[in-house]
């Protein structure tokens, strides 16, 4: 079935931010969200494992232990049902009780999942040595600021946002939200802004009307008070503020933790996810999560997007687009301009929903890092921003997180 569909951001076109858009045909069968079998998982054993222990703040780099061309082997490799259940283990922090504990998962046999076809491609992925600049640009600069007063109380801008430690993140409910894991944790122990974590987003605040005084009667009088009433219809009612609410729990996926004795190596960067659970929901707004679809299934050349809070006063969003130009099972590798205080945002496309017959948008990836790329011998190297896809087995273990209810993520 083909259908014309508009290629292009509608909410930047209604302002002038971007080129008109263009009807393009389009099989939908190509631009549908996928229905997969997910594993089922069970809590075995919840193991407490002491108090928290708080250093540092957020890294600017990542050094990765397992390039894109590592990554497309362990692609190709079976995994045993204990690796699987290794996997889908996971720490919870109790941010109050600044207690730690383990949760061992069971997956069941029947339900393990065939590795995805590795790609053809031979890139090699290295950690920039220099130190990261705060801004990668690439090319065409693709930032978007978009005024707050006017877009960060629409969807799907509503759903961004910000970490008290900096970094970026996107509600999959009222109270869950979904970020990097090294916006919370550097492999070892937790930052120090863990500690007291709170979580924010823009909202609308109501302004109080001033005392009134009585109005003497009179034709005089009455032209003065239709006078004062068109100047305050032209005043604003509202204005925007940022509402914290402080995180009762996090949950870390046991890959990005490096426990006494593993060799000490680089970060498991196929594990930069994490959950933030709110004491108190923040709003109504949230985004679905959907599996991350193959690179030649995203629509408009590729396209993903995301979205941040800038770094000045005013909250502004910075809002970016672009493609992705290469993938492995579990990293995109794209040219999304970025700055500091984007980690941690949702990355989301907009597909085909066979059930609801509609446009949907939803959550595919967490933006996490910068990293250089070895395109072969005798060439130069390429620089990437990364984002980890959201896998049907991320799809499990965070739906996990958020419900407590593995019947509710199991994709049937």
């Amino acid at each position: 079935m083909n259908f014309c569909v508009v290629v292009g951001v509608i909410s930047l076109v209604v302002v002038g931010l971007f080129h008109p858009a263009s009807c393009v045909r389009v099989n939908i069968e190509n631009y549908s969200w996928q229905r997969p079998r997910l594993p089922h998982l069970a809590s075995v054993a919840e193991i407490e494992e002491g108090r928290a222990e708080y250093h540092g703040h957020v890294a600017q780099v990542l050094k990765g232990d397992c390039d894109l061309d590592c990554q497309i082997q362990k692609d190709n490799q079976p995994i045993s049902i204990e690796e699987l259940d290794r996997d889908m283990s996971f720490e919870t922090l109790d941010v109050v009780k600044q207690l730690k504990f383990k949760t061992i998962v069971n997956v069941t046999e029947s339900s393990i999942l065939p590795s995805e076809p590795a790609l053809d491609t031979q890139v090699e992925i290295e950690d920039e040595p220099s130190s990261r600049h705060k801004r990668a640009i690439f090319g065409l600069d693709t930032r978007f600021q978009l005024p707050a007063k006017k877009f960060s109380t629409m969807f799907p801008f509503s759903t961004a946002v910000k970490l008290s430690t900096g970094c970026a993140g996107v509600l999959l409910s009222p109270k869950h939200v979904l970020t990097s894991a090294h916006c919370l944790h550097d492999g070892k122990r937790y930052l120090k802004g863990v500690k007291k974590l709170r979580v924010g987003r823009v909202v609308k605040k109501k302004l109080r009307k001033r005392n009134k005084k009585r109005r003497k009667k009179g034709r005089k009088n009455r032209k003065s008070a239709a006078l004062s009433r068109s100047k305050r219809s032209s005043t604003p009612t509202y204005k925007l503020k940022f509402k914290w609410t402080r995180a009762k729990r996090t949950h870390l996926p046991e890959g990005w933790i490096r426990r006494p004795g593993q060799p000490n190596s680089g970060l498991s960067v196929e594990y930069d996810y994490a959950v933030v659970e709110l004491k108190k929901p923040l709003g109504n707004a949230s985004m679905k999560m959907g599996i991350s679809p193959a690179r030649e299934h995203l629509p408009g050349s590729h396209r993903i997007h995301f979205t941040a809070f800038g770094q000045n006063k005013d909250n502004d969003l910075l809002y970016r687009y672009c493609a992705v130009d290469e993938q492995s099972n579990d990293i995109m590798y794209h040219r999304c301009d970025a700055q500091r205080g984007t980690s941690g945002a949702g990355v989301y496309v907009r597909l085909y929903d066979r059930d609801t017959r509609s446009w949907d948008r939803r959550v595919i990836g967490i933006f996490s890092g910068h990293q250089w790329v070895n395109m072969g011998e005798g060439q130069p190297r390429k620089e990437y921003n990364t984002a980890v896809r959201i896998t049907p087995r991320k799809f499990a273990q965070i739906c996990f997180w958020t419900t407590d209810d593995d019947s509710e993520c199991r994709g049937n």
